[in-house]
């Protein structure tokens, strides 16, 4: 798995992090085999006041790789057991390769 260590990192707020991810559509890409997941850590959310949240939900990060094994996007996630996400429903990006540079949710 490589990053693209050469190109600056910008960054922007959580919902142009957000907006640059659901209109490159690496979700989309990942579920017709374009992109692949890589689970990059998973433990047990334990917190039952996350939305849709049921027992043996999983906390991951993930990461969107293409077909070089470059990552375009890094992503959190809440695995339900039935492999349906909790909370939102969606992954919540933290950082997207734009195509020039890498925007990453600044805290």
């Amino acid at each position: 798995m490589r990053t693209k260590l050469s190109i600056p990192s910008i960054l922007k707020d959580a919902g142009e992090v957000r907006r640059v991810f659901n209109e490159g559509g690496f979700e989309r890409d990942a579920q017709l085999g374009l992109l692949t997941i890589e689970v990059a850590d998973s433990r047990p959310a334990t917190d039952s006041s996350i939305r849709n949240w049921a027992p043996g939900t999983l906390s991951q990060n993930i990461y969107y790789l293409n077909k070089n094994r470059e990552i375009l996007a890094k992503a959190h996630r809440y695995l339900r057991p039935d492999n349906t996400l909790a909370a939102s429903g969606m992954p919540d990006p933290k950082r997207v390769w734009d195509g020039t540079n890498y925007l990453v949710v600044k805290v």
